[in-house]
């Protein structure tokens, strides 16, 4: 798995309770309720890296 990732819960609305998971060390800050994605950051060949300079 590719760090950092986010975490939220499967009852949250919107972005509340959201988590950033840094490390595996970090999984500690969660529970079986929480979904775990890939946090989207686009690569520097990518027309939205812009946005994140």
């Amino acid at each position: 798995m590719l760090f950092p990732v986010i975490a939220k819960p499967r009852s949250a609305l919107g972005s509340l309770e959201l988590n950033l998971i840094y490390s595996a060390e970090d999984f500690h800050l969660i529970s079986e309720n929480h979904v775990v994605q890939e946090l989207p950051i686009p690569h520097k060949g990518d027309i939205n890296y812009s946005f994140c300079e």
